[in-house]
């Protein structure tokens, strides 16, 4: 290339041409501004940069950040801790907590988590109107309180809150002398008393220092009890509930029955059992049945409790609710396999199966009915109701001549009944609150969740602070949910699996380990070696080697469930060749007994 006096370049045909289309209409030999040159070159460069400037910003605008706390999780979190009660197979209180759908619904105590969407503006309209729906919904009610209160005087006809009656077929109270005990107030037909013995009375339920107020039936643990007849016959797919007032002694004993133990315990059980109350349902016992028990409530003070289980006809256990002294408890299932029919022509017995667990103790007030109690229902029969009878001495007056208190009293009383009201006010509570506020979030700082007492029971263990902290921070962000990402086999980070997970023995590399060394001449394989070691660490050593005769008994009951014949324990003794008990279990897990006894499990 040539330098010219104007400080041009005489450009190659190659260049000129790949930026100059017009090239040709213009001498060959023509030079070109060093200036012009320079944008040339530099023109694609800067598009090119400009071009991946706004690549990058458009893609980066496509893919929004993942959040720090994702569903996920949270989801791993409380599968380790909480789903035991609130999963797939069992939801207490109404609640489960196996995604972000079911956290928001929550149970019976409202929604588990708080959320806030939309501006302050949009938050703020949406409380003003839940107060005017609550506002119209008192007013509602104001206009309906006439109405209402005519509708209570019907049910409770003395002025006295009673125990309902709707649904009620049998009814025991177990009262008065010896002759009026077996009276079914729902029935001319009454129960038969069947001994041994005498039939006995003793205090009631609503006795004070022993007064006998009214009076309540006696068993002795000898099989006594009150044969109802058939005075109620239900089927799988019927609702019912029984109750009754029970101060047992601690042992096995029958409230209410209505079952045939012969023929697979076939019908219905409400059995006090050493300090638990357990319910069974059942056509085949334990393949075609229910078994439900209180979790964590025993009662062994030798005080009067009230028990009552209702069923709702669903052949499932989470249909049956136990309730003591008016409260649900929470239950915990042994069996839910019910499909058939627990229907057996067997009476109705007070205080006996048909011929097992004899009541010991006393029994009060037993009824029956054909339908499922609410739990004010329940709770009026257990302690009664405060409000109510407040409630029943206004209504004793005239209109005119109630104060502003006592018309309180009665918008307050229909009001707390009111599910309209009920749930206005459920959601301006949830509108008002703040994430912070969860439900959740509560429970598990304070420590009742998931509860202590149960924690041997259920294999869980209490949350860790990080964890609360995860929960806490999920929440206030908005509980965001993201896409899930692919199964994929790697060292990426697995909410799933913690410290403590990976520290698990089966997941450790295998290594060789030295066999401790023993004096112990019993010692015949290395586990009995590693065991003799830890043993002598604590200060303790092996017990002394079984006698032979002894030593045939436990393996015969253990494989067999029997005792050995004499001719089988002098087999073995006479047997002095090595390896005498190595045959011996292997002739027993030969047998046919050995299926027999172990094939049922």
């Amino acid at each position: 290339m040539e330098l010219m006096q104007d400080d041009a370049l005489k450009l190659p045909t190659r260049v000129s041409s790949s930026y100059n289309p017009t090239r040709s209409s213009r001498p060959k030999d023509r030079p070109v501004s060093s200036r012009l040159l320079f944008r040339s070159l530099l023109l694609p460069l800067v598009i090119g940069l400009w071009m991946g400037l706004v690549v990058t910003q458009v893609d980066g605008q496509s893919e929004e950040p993942v959040p720090a706390v994702t569903q996920y999780d949270v989801q791993a979190i409380l599968l380790r801790h909480c789903t035991v009660c609130h999963g797939r197979h069992h939801q207490e209180g109404g609640l489960s907590l196996l995604d972000r759908k079911s956290l928001l619904k929550g149970g019976r105590s409202g929604p588990a988590i708080v959320l806030k969407t939309g501006t302050k503006a949009e938050q703020a309209a949406a409380v003003t109107s839940a107060q005017a729906s609550l506002a119209a919904a008192k007013k509602l009610l104001q206009s309906r309180l006439p109405e209402l209160a005519n509708r209570l005087k019907k049910q409770f006809p003395t002025g006295k809150p009673e125990p309902a009656s709707s649904g009620l077929i049998a009814h025991f109270p177990l009262d008065g002398p010896a002759t009026q005990v077996v009276n079914n107030d729902r029935s001319k037909k009454d129960a038969v008393f069947y001994g041994p013995g005498a039939l006995r009375t003793t205090a009631g339920q609503d006795s004070r220092d022993d007064a006998r107020k009214t009076g309540a039936l006696f068993l002795d643990g000898t099989g006594q009890h009150l044969d109802a007849g058939n005075v109620a016959d239900f089927r799988s797919d019927q609702p019912f509930t029984c109750s009754a007032w029970i101060k047992p002694a601690e042992k096995v004993g029958a409230i209410i029955t209505k079952i045939n133990e012969p023929k697979d315990f076939q019908g219905i059980d409400f059995t006090y059992n050493r300090g638990l109350v357990e319910v069974h349902l059942t056509d085949t016992w334990p393949a075609n049945a229910i078994k439900v028990a209180p979790e964590t409530i025993r009662l062994t003070d030798g005080k009067w409790h009230h028990v009552l289980f209702s069923y709702d006809g669903s052949k499932k256990a989470s249909g049956v609710k136990i309730y003591i002294d008016g409260t649900q408890a929470r239950l915990k299932i042994f069996c839910d396999t019910l499909s058939g029919d627990f229907r057996t022509p067997e009476p109705w017995r007070i205080g006996r199966r048909k011929s097992s667990a004899f009541y010991e103790g006393a029994i009060d007030e037993v009824r029956i009915y054909s339908r499922v109690l609410s739990d004010a229902e329940v709770t009026l029969l257990a302690v009664g109701d405060e409000q109510l009878k407040r409630t029943l001495k206004v209504l004793d007056k005239e209109e005119v001549e109630r104060t502003e208190a006592e018309k309180r009293t009665l918008l307050q009383y229909f009001a707390a009944r009111d599910k309209n009201i009920s749930k206005r006010k459920q959601e301006l509570q949830h509108l008002q609150a703040k994430p912070a506020d969860s439900l959740l979030l509560k429970r598990v700082r304070s420590g009742q969740m998931p509860p202590k007492v149960d924690l041997l029971n259920t294999g869980t263990r209490p949350l860790k602070a990080r964890d609360i902290a995860r929960l806490e921070q999920w929440i206030k962000s908005g509980a965001p949910e993201v896409e899930h990402p692919a199964e994929l086999a790697g060292t990426e980070h697995d909410p799933l699996v913690d410290d403590v997970d990976r520290s698990y023995w089966a997941f450790q590399a295998p290594s060789h380990i030295t066999v401790p060394r023993s004096w112990d001449r019993s010692i015949v394989n290395p586990i009995d070696a590693f065991i003799a070691d830890r043993l002598e660490e604590a200060g303790l050593t092996f017990s002394p080697s079984a006698d032979p005769t002894v030593l045939v008994r436990r393996a015969f009951f253990d494989l067999h469930g029997l005792p050995p014949t004499p001719a089988q324990l002098q087999q073995f003794l006479t047997d002095e060749r090595p390896g005498a008990f190595a045959r011996l279990i292997d002739r027993l897990l030969a047998s046919p007994r050995y299926g027999e006894r172990w094939g049922r499990h």
